[in-house]
């Protein structure tokens, strides 16, 4: 894979991108407690929903979310890439 330090035209279509970007909501509740007696409640958004929120745009705009894995030390590492077609 070829990469440049020059980042122009990717930040100008990630700009581009972000302004579309559809609200995520945060549709998880967690509630949960802890070892010591705590109560935790949470809420999140799921990894898939963040990005059916941004993906409609990220592609019109020429842009690629990729997540290779590797394993490091027998530990699962997920690298996050952000790619643009130029």
């Amino acid at each position: 894979m070829e990469k440049t330090d020059s980042i122009g035209k990717l930040s100008e279509a990630l700009a581009k991108a972000q302004g579309a970007f559809r609200p995520v909501m945060r549709s998880v509740m967690v509630d949960f407690v802890t070892k010591g007696g705590q109560r935790i409640k949470y809420s999140y958004a799921p990894l898939s929903e963040v990005f059916d929120a941004c993906r409609k745009a990220l592609s019109e705009n020429g842009l690629a979310v990729m997540q290779p894995t590797k394993m490091i030390d027998g530990k699962l590492v997920v690298e996050t890439l952000l790619c643009h077609s130029s």
